[in-house]
């Protein structure tokens, strides 16, 4: 055991220890922030003050974790012509129309939820707007705004989002409050649990090293003494 205590080997004993924590710690850190992002808080955020829509989410950007539920406000032009009317699944199982339609923000379109559609068939928007309303990433099948669906039909470059207006513009639409905006995806944040597993899995690795190293330092000490004694 004396060789392990050699000085050279002290110095991988303290590498080998850092490299555990450290991986550890911002393993750790990552799975953390995915298990807080998972959770959620769109009650919580959707009662903050609006933030200017380029403050959160660029035009040609990812959809920001961060963002989900965030209250935006920008200014743009209604693109009536391509409303559309879709069918989203709330978290209790029932089907709502939502009625959607764009609205131009500089070179690109942000697809706005303009309201539930009760009986009457909506109205047509036209002119420049102010939306204040909250933010939300692309829907799925079922539930929310599939942007992939409406590529085909809004001539301009769309946001990786949508706005779900606090306002129908709208006598004839039903206004969709907080507790009705989709929640969390099973997959939100997966990112950073993926790089929690690989942090955790480089720690095992450098524990590894650190074991072979100090194997193979046991055995070259063993042959050196049993060497003159031959």
């Amino acid at each position: 055991m004396t060789a392990l205590l050699q000085p050279r080997m002290l110095v991988v004993h303290l590498i080998g220890i850092i490299a555990l924590v450290v991986a550890g710690v911002l393993g750790w850190w990552q799975y953390d922030a995915w298990s807080d992002n998972r959770h959620d808080k769109s009650a919580e955020i959707a009662a903050e003050e609006p933030v200017p829509l380029q403050d959160v989410i660029g035009a040609d950007d990812p959809f920001p974790t961060a963002g989900v539920g965030r209250p935006v406000s920008f200014e743009g032009q209604w693109d009536s012509a391509r409303t559309q009317v879709i069918d989203n699944q709330t978290t209790n199982g029932e089907v709502e129309r939502w009625v959607v339609t764009p609205v131009i923000v500089g070179d690109s379109a942000m697809l706005v939820v303009r309201g539930r559609q009760a009986d009457a068939d909506p109205s047509p928007v036209a002119g420049r707007v102010l939306v204040t309303g909250w933010l939300q990433p692309g829907g799925t099948a079922r539930q929310g705004v599939r942007v992939a669906d409406f590529l085909q039909e809004v001539e301009t470059d769309l946001y990786s989002a949508y706005v779900i207006a606090k306002t129908p513009a709208d006598s004839a639409l039903e206004p969709i409050t907080p507790s009705q905006l989709p929640k969390p995806s099973t997959f939100t944040s997966i990112r950073n649990l993926l790089y929690a597993i690989e942090w955790w899995v480089f720690g095992g690795f450098a524990v590894f090293i650190w074991w072979r190293w100090c194997r193979d330092e046991v055995r070259r000490t063993k042959v050196t003494e049993v060497a003159p004694a031959e």
